[in-house]
């Protein structure tokens, strides 16, 4: 297996209707702290920047599948207030990971459109992954 081979990036999303307003929906996607209690993989999140939740605060947070652990850093890169959010994890011009979150308001509460995207990795990362060794 080649180190110069890439597994190809990939998005994914989800729309769905929530019946909550808007503002109830926009106050859960951007406490970025809360996301420990709400994702199967986030262990503990944390702000590092004191203007939490607007574009360019930064995040801390440790993470877990099964027996692997790892931390990362990320940065909010849209905060239109109840219309759209994101960040990206790693570094904003070349991020691991972005995800965003579209809100509009609909007759019985919210359309959210959540997209999650991961860059490229390295060959090794998807056999890895997968539990081979190349």
């Amino acid at each position: 297996m080649s180190a110069e081979r890439d597994v190809s990036a990939m998005t994914a999303e989800v729309e769905v209707e929530l019946p909550h307003p808007v503002h109830a929906v926009w106050e859960l996607i951007t406490d970025i702290p809360r996301m420990a209690l709400l994702s199967p993989e986030v262990v503990h999140a944390a702000w590092l920047s004191a203007d939490a939740g607007v574009e360019g605060s930064r995040y801390t947070a440790r993470n877990q599948h099964g027996p692997l652990r790892w931390e990362v850093n990320g940065e909010v890169v849209t905060a239109r207030p109840m219309v759209e959010f994101s960040w990206v994890v790693g570094d904003a011009a070349h991020p691991s990971s972005t995800w965003t979150y579209e809100l509009r308001p609909v007759a019985e509460g919210t359309r959210c459109v959540s997209t999650s995207s991961t860059a490229a990795q390295p060959a090794w990362c998807g056999s890895w992954s997968s539990g081979r060794r190349g």
